[in-house]
């Protein structure tokens, strides 16, 4: 029981279904915009893609750092 409450063992588990995912997807796509048909490329490249940017963007979300907050004269004034 020890296994399952190791996070490497999840961790595995997740990499397993998404590289499952990527093989049964491994088709090409076509990579339209407005009215241009601008590539043609392997599933899995968009998903890597759509991946990253999520990654990044959590990533800069969770390392982005408070305002600090500063209280003015008058508000600690009229706390008296």
């Amino acid at each position: 029981m020890a296994i399952l409450k190791s996070k490497f063992f999840y961790l595995g588990l997740f990499i397993f279904f998404i590289l499952l995912f990527v093989v049964q997807n491994a088709r090409p796509v076509e990579i339209n915009f407005l009215f241009w048909n601008l590539i043609e490329i392997n599933f899995f490249f968009v998903l890597f893609v759509f991946y990253a940017l999520g990654f990044l963007t959590s990533f800069m979300i969770k390392t982005r750092k408070p305002k600090k907050t500063t209280t003015t004269s008058f508000e600690s004034d009229s706390a008296i």
